[in-house]
């Protein structure tokens, strides 16, 4: 999965872990252990934290700037910056279908 997004009317119904269990079906069949992910969106954010991955670096969005001046700011979601996570492919596969708890460390 390289990116995706919804509309408003579209959300919190579960299509992001679909799309999630979907791609780590694929990461098991050629054996992926690790996945990255880049997070832009706060909710997205917390949705990778429930699936075991971890933040390991975050790019400010107040670093963002054209001609001095920050370009993105006061984002209606709360988001600070673009997330960059990674996860382990047994470990998010085994919270996305219930066969463990969301609290498995890298």
């Amino acid at each position: 999965m390289k990116a995706s997004g919804s509309r408003p009317d579209y959300t919190n119904n579960g299509l992001l872990y679909y799309l999630f269990l979907e791609s780590l079906k694929d990461y098991e069949k050629f054996d992926c252990n690790y996945f990255i992910g880049f997070c832009s969106a706060a909710n997205t954010f917390k949705m990778c934290k429930k699936i075991g991955m971890k933040n390991v670096f975050t790019f400010p969005y107040s670093e963002y700037k054209v001609n001095g001046k920050p370009i993105y700011q006061n984002f209606p979601d709360g988001a600070t910056g673009i997330q960059v996570m990674i996860g382990r492919t047994d470990v998010a596969m085994d919270i996305l279908t219930g066969k463990k708890v969301p609290d498995a460390h890298l």
